[in-house]
């Protein structure tokens, strides 16, 4: 029977400082687990013969049934279907996302496309960027909000996209930000001025700012914030 790699053994990898993972002919990688090697910068070495994967100690050795218990859905569907021969691992990962997808909704949150450095560094295709609800305390503003760089990666800076349709909603600033509005035009008022920005336009928000946001339109633009926690800060208030 095949070995399965997932995400939690490339995690276990990581964690226990190595950044190499050494797998025989006999395992399959699952996509999850390629992606997170991809940004924790583990490399898998392939071709190694069975024996010296045991005496590597690489890959956690787990029982069977300690495996069924702690395996998500997806790991499950791929390591049953993985028995099989000539099975087409690429296609059982989109048929199990999109089983996934129809049977629990919104439960599931869409991701965007990106790539990883070793080094750290992360390129985000911006156009492929979904937006979820944000709530503003405004039950009529339309606000979308989609973090791209989070505290798991930066604890000095936070950033993402945001669009607001045709509404607006007042803030309070515990953090620093800048704006770069990408499409559309974007209104911030302050102390009873208003600023009108414009597509190629950068808003510097100070810390301690009570601002409005607002669009007659529609806004799309690019935040960072510092520091990287600027939701934990902005609950606080």
């Amino acid at each position: 029977m095949k070995k399965l790699i997932t995400a939690r053994e490339v995690q276990e990898c990581k964690n226990c400082g190595k950044n190499k993972m050494y797998v025989d002919k006999n395992t399959i990688i699952t996509p999850a687990a390629r992606d997170v090697a991809m940004e924790k910068g583990i490399d898998f070495v392939a071709d190694v013969e069975e024996e010296q994967v045991k005496k590597m100690e690489i890959i956690p050795n787990k029982k069977d049934d300690e495996k069924k218990q702690s395996q998500s859905v997806e790991e499950k569907v791929v390591l049953k279907l993985s028995e099989e021969e000539n099975i087409d691992m690429d296609l059982i990962y989109k048929i199990v996302k999109e089983v996934l997808a129809q049977s629990m909704g919104a439960a599931i949150k869409k991701s965007f496309e990106r790539e990883y450095d070793p080094s750290g560094l992360k390129l985000i295709r911006g156009n492929t960027v979904p937006f979820e609800r944000f709530e503003t305390g405004n039950p009529n503003a339309k606000v979308g909000l989609t973090d791209v760089v989070n505290t798991k990666e930066s604890p000095n800076m936070g950033a993402g996209f945001m669009t607001i349709e045709k509404s607006g909603f007042d803030w309070e600033l515990c953090y620093e930000e800048l704006e770069y509005v990408i499409e559309g035009t974007l209104d911030i008022t302050i102390n009873g001025n208003a600023y009108h920005g414009k597509a190629g336009d950068v808003f510097f928000i100070p810390k301690n700012s009570k601002i409005n946001w607002s669009t007659s339109d529609f806004a799309r633009f690019f935040y960072v914030t510092y520091p990287a926690n600027w939701a934990d800060l902005a609950a606080k208030k």
